[in-house]
């Protein structure tokens, strides 16, 4: 049975993984909408074409040096 209120659940498919996995057993990824939202508020994606070409890696407008 599919996860239909999983982050990840798109047109009856996965959009993270290549093959729905939740039909057959518990999927490590799986989380809801909302959990989803509050894990980016705490760990924000960052730009990474930037730190390829910087080294630097801007967190939501924020520069973090890194090392």
């Amino acid at each position: 049975m599919a996860c239909k209120d999983c982050f990840a659940y798109r047109d009856r498919d996965c959009c993270i993984l290549t093959e729905r996995v939740c039909d057959r057993r518990r999927c490590t990824f799986y989380k809801t909408q909302e959990e989803h939202n509050e894990r980016l508020k705490k760990y924000p994606p960052f730009d990474y074409t930037h730190y390829k070409e910087t080294g630097r890696k801007i967190y939501n407008g924020r520069g973090i040096n890194n090392g």
